[in-house]
Parts: C-alpha cells; sequence; structure tokens
C-alpha cells in the first residue's frame, strides 16, 4: 500500500479515508505500507502503524525540495504533481517488496503514488488505484478561475494529470473514485476502462461523531456560531473562508446580529489569520478535537468554491446532526436529499438566507436530524471498505 500522505492520524480528508481503509485491510491482509510524512508531528505516529505492517517506509516530504524537484517535470512534458511525490529510497523500497513472490497485491492512493508501480506489475498483480478525486479537474478549475501564470500552469497541470490518470485506469486492475460523478468524468475521458471504474463512497466515525456525546462548549463560542472546518493552507478552504467573509458572513449579520464565523482548522494561511475580528470571526487554528465547535455550532457552513468528490467536512457536520448550508460544488458529491438533509445554496443572497432559515427557527434541529440518518444509511465505513477489499481480492 503506497500513500502520498502518512495515514494516520485521521484529522485530514484523505488521510480520514486512506486510515479507515488501511485499518481494514490490516485486519486482512499482511500489509506493507509506503509512505511520505509531511509534517513533523505525524513522525510520532510511525510506530503505531509499524505494529500493523509486515514492512515499512517513511519518507521524509521536505516540500521546499519537493517544489524545486517538480520543476523538472516543466522540460519532461509530465505533471509537476509525479517528481513532487518522488522519493529515491522510496522507489528502491517499492521495487524490493514488489520483487517479494509474496506480494500480491497492489493498493495505491491517489494518483502520483502510481509512479511506483512499473506496468510489468500492473499486467501480472492484482493492482487498485484508489484516485479518490479527480484531480486533473480540480487543477483545471484553478486554472479557469486564475490569472496569468498560475492560471497557464495551473491548466498545464491539469492536461498532464488528466493523461495519467487515463493511463492508470487502462494498466491498473481496477480505479477507484470516491463519487459517481467523478466515476462518470472518469469514464468520459477513459471509456475503454468504463468497467473497471469502481465508485467507493467515503464514510464516517458516526460513533465518534455522535451527537448524543457531552461536549464542552469551546470559550471561544458564546454566540450563534457559524463553523467552518478543514486545513486552513488548503487553497480550496482558504477561497472559502475568505469568500465567506467577505460576501455572505455581512448580510447574515444584518438579519442575525449576534451571529460569530468560527474557522476551525490547522496551519491557517495569513490570509486565514487576517479575517480574525474580536468575537465576530474566530480563527482557532489547530484544535484536539473538532466535535465541541461543530456540537455546539448552530450551523455548519460549506461554502466551497473549487471542489471534488465528497467534502468530510460535511459530512462531519451532517453526523453530528447539525444543519448544514453548502455551495453546489461542496455538495456535489454527497448522496442525499438537498432541502430535507442538507441545504444547498450558490450566490451570497441565497447562502445567507439559507442560514437564517434554520438558525432561528426549529427548522435546523429537523434537518440535523435527517442529515444524520442519511449518514447511518450511506457512509459506513465498513460497508466502503469490504469493496475495496473485494477488488483486491478479486
Amino acid at each position: 500500500m503506497l500513500t502520498h500522505r502518512i495515514p494516520y492520524p485521521p484529522d485530514k480528508g484523505d488521510k480520514i479515508r486512506s486510515w479507515h481503509f488501511f485499518r481494514h485491510l490490516a485486519s486482512r491482509f499482511s500489509i506493507n505500507l509506503g509512505t511520505f510524512v509531511d509534517e513533523d508531528r505525524d513522525w510520532s505516529y510511525v510506530e503505531k502503524l509499524r505494529g500493523m505492517c509486515r514492512d515499512c517506509f517513511f519518507a521524509k516530504l521536505d516540500r521546499r525540495a519537493a517544489r524545486l524537484r517538480s520543476l523538472r517535470a516543466l522540460f519532461d512534458g509530465g505533471p509537476l504533481t509525479n517528481p513532487f511525490y518522488s522519493d529515491r529510497g522510496l522507489h528502491r523500497w517499492a521495487q524490493d517488496i514488489l520483487s517479494r513472490s509474496n506480494c500480491a497485491r497492489v493498493l495505491v492512493y491517489c494518483s502520483a503514488m502510481a509512479q511506483y508501480i512499473p506496468l510489468d506489475i500492473r499486467r501480472t498483480r492484482r493492482c487498485v488505484a484508489d484516485l479518490v478525486d479527480i484531480d486533473s479537474e480540480k487543477w483545471l478549475e484553478y486554472g479557469r478561475t486564475m490569472g496569468g501564470v498560475q492560471s497557464y500552469l495551473s491548466r498545464r497541470e491539469g492536461t498532464k494529470l488528466r493523461r495519467c490518470e487515463g493511463e492508470i485506469a487502462a494498466t491498473f486492475s481496477s480505479t477507484v473514485v470516491a463519487t459517481e460523478g467523478e466515476r462518470e468524468l472518469l469514464n468520459g475521458f477513459a471509456p475503454e476502462s468504463a468497467d473497471r471504474i469502481v465508485c467507493i463512497r467515503n464514510g464516517v466515525d458516526t460513533d465518534y461523531f455522535s451527537p448524543d456525546r457531552d461536549y464542552m462548549r469551546p470559550p471561544e463560542l458564546r454566540r450563534t456560531a457559524l463553523v467552518f472546518t478543514g486545513a486552513m493552507d488548503y487553497a480550496p478552504n482558504i477561497d472559502a473562508v475568505v469568500h465567506f467573509a467577505k460576501n455572505i458572513f455581512p448580510l447574515v449579520r444584518e438579519k442575525i446580529p449576534d451571529a460569530q464565523f468560527v474557522i476551525v482548522g490547522s496551519n491557517p494561511h495569513r490570509t486565514v489569520k487576517e479575517l480574525a475580528s474580536g468575537g465576530d470571526i474566530i480563527v482557532t487554528g489547530r484544535v484536539p478535537d473538532v466535535r465541541p465547535y461543530l456540537a455546539h455550532a448552530r450551523a455548519v457552513v460549506v461554502p466551497l468554491r473549487i471542489a471534488r468528490g465528497v467534502q468530510n467536512k460535511l459530512l462531519e457536520g451532517m453526523a453530528m446532526a447539525k444543519a448544514v448550508v453548502a455551495s453546489p460544488a461542496a455538495a456535489a458529491g454527497i448522496e442525499g436529499e438537498a432541502g430535507r438533509e442538507f441545504l444547498v445554496a450558490n450566490d451570497p443572497e441565497t447562502f445567507a438566507a439559507a442560514i437564517y432559515s434554520v438558525v432561528p427557527s426549529g427548522r435546523g434541529d429537523a434537518l440535523g436530524q435527517s442529515a444524520r440518518q442519511r449518514v447511518l444509511a450511506s457512509y459506513n465505513w465498513s460497508v466502503n471498505a469490504a469493496l475495496l477489499e473485494a477488488l483486491l481480492s478479486a
């Protein structure tokens, strides 16, 4: 199993999915894990994972060096993403593991890790690639919203990654994505591989994200709290909270004067920190547990303008039986009934109207209960991980 980020702790969207799949598969198979560690604090979790594996390799990801390394793609015609996640030690380790006759199955998590699996292995072993989302589309979306050099580089990356994703679909035994929308998108540019492209949804640990527990109210939440959660060094999240703070929140305050916008997530970018405004907009940084913030929120807001696949932040809010108001992009990957299990709003006026349609009234409670039932019915990690196990065992 190869992952572009250490699959523990499950504190980010991609790590949540990789952790639940890893944990399930480790109880069924003897696993060799090769992965990158991109945050110093995550080295403290290495021994936990070693204890669950037959063999492991942990490569340190120095982001500055990785960015410089990725520039070579401008000259060799490939995507910047692949050299970013290329490590000589990991390549040697992967070759050694793959040379062993008892390594019968391969799982790569995200497209960049497919570079470690030679074509002859793809042809002779059971190889599954979990792309999660179609990253090429995300980069193409960046290209459409940015300007100048950034637009060119984003469009280039989207085009190059799309070719890589098509090659993965054509050469791996099965290719997995997280939503039906992503499956249809991949089918569209890799139609010859359609019979081997599978949707396996994300899940939620509904025992952990449970509204039935008692959570101490965070001291920052003194008023009517609207909560956003996510890694705050991630460009789509940064764009979302800036957009909400500047274009939507002022409209909300006109009807709900005591509203406060609470941004919960690690590594807040400078642009995010600058949003903090007394008690009106709170930027928490990393917190030990997001559940108290969700539990005491009057609504969970997900105003993403750039989004691919399933948004775990949206599912976690639903699991906590909260009224969730999301943009069309954020809600696109969710199986559920808009208007009964969550609300979808596009422009600032309708987004603000959706918030104050649920916050002062009992409608938010009914919406939250329906949301919780949807998550229990459709987003079960055990069921979804078993589908991945079946692909590897086919």
